[in-house]
Parts: C-alpha cells; structure tokens; sequence
C-alpha cells in the first residue's frame, strides 16, 4: 500500500501501473445491519468470516472457535486464467435430449411489413 488518506487505501501493481483502491471498513455493523434486518438491533459481525450475532458474548464465544479452524487463502485468477470451464463431465446429468435455440433468428425485418 502506497497511499492512506482517512479511509481510503491505494496499492499501486508497480508491473503494470495498475492502481487498486481500497476502502476502510471501520464499523463492518453499522454498514450492514439494515441489510441484515428491519430491526434497529445492532448485529455483531465476525469480521473473519461475516457470521453475524445478537449480542457481543456470542461473537467472542463463536470468535474462540472461528479462529481455530482453517485458514482460506482468496486465490484471485490472473488475467491469462480468466475463463472459467466445465471439466468434470462424469458428474454431468444424462438429459434424454439438448434443444439450443437462437430466437433473434426468428425475427423479421420491420421494414418489409
């Protein structure tokens, strides 16, 4: 990171030139709790795996727990792996048939009518 002013981060991709912008959540609650629910209840939210809770003592218990297991990795594709494809076709479902339709097509041009 090159760059802090208030909330805002910059990390600059010194290869390409690239700017990235980050932005600083310092309430992850107050950002998310309308969408969580109607109620003005605040929520606790576990800021490692975005579980939400009622009251502070069941996030530090679920905390205790949320650290001990696994840590993930968010594994970003580069830009020469950015297609995504099926290749496990043994777990494909057998379909009795396939109908691929282009229905524009069909359509005729409005200036012959």
């Amino acid at each position: 990171i090159t760059h802090i002013n208030g909330s805002i981060a910059e990390a600059i991709n010194v290869k390409n030139n690239t700017v990235y912008h980050f932005a600083w959540i310092k309430n992850m609650s107050a950002l998310v709790s309308k969408q969580l629910s109607n109620k003005d209840h605040r929520k606790f939210i576990c800021n490692r795996c975005l579980n939400y809770f009622s009251a502070d003592r069941l996030l530090k218990k679920h905390t205790t727990y949320c650290q001990q297991q696994n840590h993930c990795a968010v594994r970003v594709p580069r830009e020469t792996e950015n297609r995504l494809e099926f290749k496990n076709y043994r777990f494909q479902e057998m379909v009795p048939f396939v109908i691929y339709a282009d229905l524009e097509s069909i359509l005729e041009n409005c200036s012959n009518l």
